[in-house]
């Protein structure tokens, strides 16, 4: 992802109801890494992210497929948002299928994000499914 360039994002939220969740001392300690739906990584802190709408982003990394692989990769079709969205086991495309009948969702995204953290020895990430 080092070809797109890096957006800051302005101090969106900072009146929001959700910022009471920020630890005392105002530092969020998580940071949201995304790309956007024109394909420009947007870095952000937990707490500026929350209304961003993830299924109009693209994945935040690639998914792996190779012959001979254990895992069960695919896209699928949802009518919820319109497009394809990929899942990587069965597990996944069991949800994707649950989540594409039940009328309260309105959004579906795989993998959209990475949120950053420290756990005060070293850096750590994941990719939320």
């Amino acid at each position: 992802m080092s070809e797109y360039p890096y957006v800051a994002v302005p101090g969106v939220g900072m009146t929001d109801p959700a910022v009471a969740a920020v630890p005392e001392g105002g530092a969020d300690p998580f940071d949201l890494e995304y790309v956007d739906g024109v394909g420009r990584v947007v870095r952000s802190t937990l707490m500026q992210g929350w209304h961003i709408p993830f299924e109009d982003c693209r994945p935040s990394r690639a998914f792996p497929i190779h012959r001979g692989q254990r895992n069960f990769t695919g896209w699928g079709w949802t009518a919820t948002i319109g497009t394809y969205v990929s899942y990587e086991s069965r597990l996944e495309r069991a949800a994707l299928i649950g989540y594409d009948f039940d009328p309260g969702v309105v959004g579906i995204a795989s993998q959209p994000l990475w949120v950053r953290w420290s756990d005060g020895k070293r850096p750590r990430r994941h990719a939320p499914d």
